[in-house]
């Protein structure tokens, strides 16, 4: 394992002395860290797995008094939300008009080249005219997670099951219906991500209240249409450039 130089030891200790840490009189004549504290101190990074550039980067961090006063209780660490998404538009206004839920499905297969069966059995309810986000996935994360950030609900330890109880209602405002699917695909194709990504819009069954994945893909000008139950699991979704449409509501959010 690395270990820490005697140089960056020092930088160490001109950090820790930047942040207004210095040794009491009765301790030291010159106010310095004994070599003893500094091995505590070199211990402790590397029990963390902080590497010597570590140990530069904190010699060079801009914020040392605001981590001092972390170190003293003055200050607080507050985590980074994680963002999982972006949004590709963010000036333009994507619009999909009002859904009530009579699609003529026959002219909905002609577009695809596999269409699920799965499809045919979910009725969505009526949908208003919707504004929609077209975002791409930036960071892992759960389904439940991603979709749930996009409703407002902000991430969370908590099982596919009781998410879907506990926010039904922020679940539902960022749902379309079939419809409103195929207009997208449709109206907005050049929107839709290619070359073996999956496009993904969230769907409610009117009979069952269960939520499903629409998910289409765009490949060599071809497209295929498959459908998955949403929350049966917490799969993750890898950090790819997948796309997720949803409804533009009051509590969306991306981060």
């Amino acid at each position: 394992m690395s270990s820490y130089p005697i140089e960056q030891i020092n930088k160490l200790a001109d950090a820790l002395e930047k942040m207004g840490f210095i040794m009491p009189d009765n301790q030291a004549d010159d106010d310095s860290y004994s070599i003893g504290q500094m091995v505590q101190l070199a211990n402790k990074f590397r029990s963390l797995g902080l590497a010597p550039a570590d140990i530069t980067k904190l010699g060079q961090h801009i914020d040392l008094c605001g981590l001092g006063g972390v170190l003293k209780g003055t200050h607080r660490v507050v985590p980074i939300e994680k963002s999982y998404l972006r949004d590709l538009y963010p000036s333009e206004e994507i619009e999909l008009g009002p859904d009530d839920g009579t699609i003529i499905l026959d002219n909905m297969k002609k577009l695809f080249s596999f269409f699920d069966p799965a499809f045919e059995k979910i009725k969505t309810p009526k949908q208003p005219a919707k504004k929609v986000r077209v975002c791409e996935i930036i960071e892992s994360g759960k389904y439940i997670n991603i979709f749930g950030l996009a409703s407002g609900v902000p991430p969370g330890e908590i099982t596919p099951r009781e998410f879907i109880k506990k926010y039904r209602e922020e679940l539902r405002m960022i749902c379309v219906g079939r419809g409103q699917i195929n207009d997208f695909v449709v109206q907005h194709r050049d929107k839709l991500r290619k070359d073996g990504f999956v496009n993904l819009f969230l769907m409610e069954d009117e009979i069952s209240s269960n939520f499903f994945l629409a998910t289409v893909y765009l490949f060599d000008g071809k497209l295929d249409l498959y459908v998955n139950q949403f929350g049966l699991s917490g799969d993750l979704i890898p950090a790819y450039p997948h796309r997720v449409v949803v409804p533009d509501t009051a509590g969306f959010r991306i981060s």
